[in-house]
């Protein structure tokens, strides 16, 4: 029972640290996208 959970736990931690990693990336790619100031209305439009 106990691993069962710690296994669930660890299964939610590894999710939630992609999530943050995939969202990391994004706004990389974003940034890289669109790296002038003058773009930035626009990338928010966007987003």
């Amino acid at each position: 029972m106990k691993l069962c959970i710690s296994s669930r736990r660890q299964e939610d931690i590894t999710k939630r640290q992609t999530e943050l990693l995939e969202k990391r990336a994004y706004q990389t790619i974003e940034k890289a996208k669109y790296p002038s100031p003058i773009n930035t209305n626009y990338t928010t439009e966007t987003a």
